[in-house]
């Protein structure tokens, strides 16, 4: 038996799949059917000391298929890569699970700020409720809320926030929704506005990994809804489920400015074809294709804010977070 060592611990040296890709490991550690009372977001609040918080919001419900069991199976190469590539220089990671809050049992699942090695105690307490309100909106919202207002990083030098999903948000956070959420005293507010402080917290990186929605033709104006208030090439297109790993990655070494996009392929093409005592088939330049597709518009993007950058001159890295701590209306503590 082998084991991701450094960089992981789980051992992944034996692994069997089903027919739908997921591990028979996954399908037996992600199976749980109660809420883990550790995952309330119930007056909590999130403290990263690091300087590359990493936050990684997935939605659970039943829409989105195996992938939340792929993201279990893909966490191990995602943080050995994060190491061993050097993608987060000083990473620590929140993930964090949701649903919908007017119907689910657990629709809000937040875990504390972990060192990579150390994530699956936590992921191995989400629950993969596989729920949804049967139309084609999910709680995003409410996750921002809180990332916004209820976790501090004091140190961040580049916090990145990642929402991966296939629905879109309410318009509208009440007030006193986010009170049973969250206790605390709350406001009704309009949902672009947490957006912008979010993105503001986060130094404007966060993102959307958007898996297709296949019902009610309905996939455009979702899209569209994300990019109004995240901005058009936040929105990244996951070509298929099991590139969800090659995706994070790149978005990673691209916004850490650690690779171009062309270097981030040579990764790709690169990479080990064992790890932590796992084998690995090389990856195939269909998904090669795939990934430098959907991560073209993100390195341009990322190249158009350098130079605007170069031309405004240095900014202090802790201002925006000077900025959103001072901001009322969240939870009490």
């Amino acid at each position: 038996m082998g084991s991701s060592g450094a960089y992981y611990d789980r051992d992944v040296s034996v692994v069997s799949k089903l027919s739908s890709g997921v591990s028979t490991f996954a399908q037996e550690q992600m199976s749980r059917s109660v809420l883990s009372n550790d995952l309330l977001p119930f007056e909590r609040k999130l403290v990263s000391a690091h300087r590359n918080p990493l936050v990684y919001v997935y939605d659970v419900t039943g829409s989105m298929g195996t992938l939340p069991k792929l993201i279990y199976d893909k966490m191990p190469m995602i943080a050995g890569q994060i190491v061993e590539q050097k993608y987060l220089e000083d990473p620590d990671v929140s993930l964090a699970a949701v649903g919908d809050v007017t119907s689910d049992r657990g629709p809000l699942q937040v875990c504390d700020f972990s060192v990579i090695k150390s994530l699956d105690p936590w992921l191995q307490k989400i629950w993969i409720e596989g729920g949804g309100g049967g139309q084609h909106f999910e709680s995003y919202e409410f996750m921002a809320y809180f990332y916004a207002r209820c976790c501090d990083m004091p140190n961040a030098q580049l916090p990145i926030l990642l929402f991966t999903g296939d629905e879109g948000f309410r318009e509208q956070l009440l007030g006193s929704e986010l009170k049973k959420r969250f206790g605390g005293q709350h406001e009704n507010i309009n949902t672009s506005v947490i957006f912008a402080e979010l993105k503001a917290k986060f130094m404007d990186n966060v993102f959307l990994l958007h898996r297709y929605y296949n019902n009610y033709g309905l996939d455009s104006e979702i899209v569209a809804q994300w990019e109004k208030v995240l901005g058009k090439n936040y929105v990244i297109k996951l070509p298929d489920d099991t590139a969800i790993a090659d995706l994070t990655l790149g978005i990673l070494a691209l916004v850490s400015g650690k690779r171009t996009l062309s270097g981030y392929v040579e990764d790709m093409k690169n990479r080990p074809l064992e790890m932590g005592g796992k084998k690995y088939k090389p990856q195939t330049q269909e998904r090669i294709n795939q990934v430098t597709e959907a991560l073209k518009p993100l390195e341009t993007m990322l190249k158009e804010k350098n130079v605007q950058k170069k031309k405004d001159g240095p900014v202090n890295p802790a201002q925006s977070q000077k900025n959103t701590s001072k901001k009322g209306g969240g939870l009490k503590v």
